[in-house]
């Protein structure tokens, strides 16, 4: 039986440096071949956290939502950002 696709949001302060990153994560998983769905959104962008089971937030961004991740019921990491290579 497969697993079920779990959900990670890559949160950056714009969209293009969390789609960076996602793609790189989407990358690596899918050669792992592990089954996750990589979402990405910029700060100011609307999105939504329902189904997320790992929320990645960009490091200097997080200080500025503390509140709104501690409603967060999944998981919470944090990145330094920039370019991961």
């Amino acid at each position: 039986m497969a697993k079920s696709e779990r959900i990670i949001l890559f949160l950056a302060p714009d969209a293009p440096a969390a789609q960076v990153a996602s793609t790189a994560f989407a990358a690596v998983v899918r050669r792992l071949g592990m089954s996750w769905s990589v979402q990405w959104s910029g700060a100011e962008d609307p999105h939504s956290t329902a189904g997320v089971s790992v929320l990645v937030i960009w490091k200097e961004l997080s200080s500025d939502i503390q509140d709104w991740i501690k409603s967060f019921e999944g998981r919470v990491e944090t990145w330094a950002g920039g370019d991961p290579t």
